[in-house]
């Protein structure tokens, strides 16, 4: 087993003990059989394994450069709205490939090929045998997750080769701008993965947050918190399984969307740590929503970004 897998799996934890009413979880078994690509995901209770399916959303990805094992630069992309998730079940409903699909990155984690996938209650650890690509993501088709129109992951390409990306995604099924309500307020509750790098570029960390979005749909705003911030960090040339608070990683802010369409911005921060949000509304009549955050600190290379879901 590569020695970034095992703190994978245990970050896979941290994420479980946010997620509420979670139940047993599932490992690989049974191979794929012929598949249905699905051009449009309307939501997870429609999916009836085996089946092959592309997810398009939302990404916002960085590349680094490292020197020693110490990160030196990271350069952020533009937000992409094009980009896609395409996740393969078996007969059993386990899950047997992913693939990462953004302007910048395009990876593939294939059980068959040797690269691990392990679920535990709906979240996904995922890794080459080297430990050069991995990555977390949540399952909603498990039945321990409750989400029914969206999902999220977070990747890292290139550990220990010198580059990489590192990134976020969001997909799902976007509400139509025309079906989101105009008045009413709304609280959605759920969880954040990310990684975190810190300004001497010498400590990398994967992070867990519970997220809790208010919404004001009368004046398009969203009230965008995330508290209760954990982290376990990553040692290239070990394993760490100790998870450790990080208050200072609580981010807040205010987004924004204009009437009539499905796509919100706006600025968030944290300790020492400011930059965007960008999501949208998933669901006939927006019932949940995910995005994508990108925060960088004011010197060095401190920077921190990963991806969020939750729902009504």
């Amino acid at each position: 087993m590569s020695k970034t897998f095992l703190p994978l799996t245990v970050a896979c934890c941290l994420l479980l003990a946010l997620l509420s009413g979670c139940g047993g979880g599932g490992g690989g078994g049974g191979a794929a059989a012929a598949t249905t690509t699905l051009a449009s995901f309307i939501k997870w209770s429609s999916i009836t394994p085996p089946d092959t399916i592309t997810i398009e959303g939302i990404s916002q990805d960085a590349n680094y450069t490292t020197l020693n094992n110490v990160v030196t630069g990271i350069v952020d992309e533009v937000v992409s709205t094009s980009s896609s998730a395409t996740l393969e079940y078996a007969n059993d409903g386990s899950l047997e490939r992913v693939t990462i699909d953004t302007p910048h990155t395009d990876v593939t984690w294939d059980r068959a090929s040797g690269d691990f996938l392990t679920v535990a209650s709906g979240v996904v650890a995922v890794s080459d045998p080297t430990g050069a690509d991995v990555g977390i993501a949540i399952d909603a088709l498990d039945p321990a997750i409750n989400w029914e129109y969206q999902t999220f992951g977070i990747w890292e390409t290139g550990r220990g080769t010198g580059s990489g990306t590192a990134g976020a995604i969001t997909v799902g099924a976007p509400t139509t701008g025309s079906a989101i309500p105009v008045v009413g307020d709304a609280t959605f509750t759920g969880i954040a993965a990310g990684f975190y790098v810190d300004a001497p570029g010498t400590n990398e960390y994967l992070t867990a947050s519970v997220v809790t979005v208010d919404v004001d749909f009368l004046n398009l705003e969203l009230d965008f918190n995330s508290t209760g911030t954990q982290k376990i960090k990553l040692i290239p040339s070990g394993i760490t399984n100790v998870i450790t608070a990080a208050s200072n990683l609580d981010m807040s802010g205010t987004l924004s969307y204009a009437a009539g369409t499905n796509l919100f911005t706006g600025t968030v921060t944290a300790t020492g740590l400011s930059g965007n949000s960008t999501g949208q509304f998933y669901g006939p009549n927006a019932e949940e929503l995910g995005g994508v955050f990108f925060l960088e600190g004011a010197g060095g290379v401190e920077t921190y970004g990963g991806a969020y879901g939750a729902a009504q």
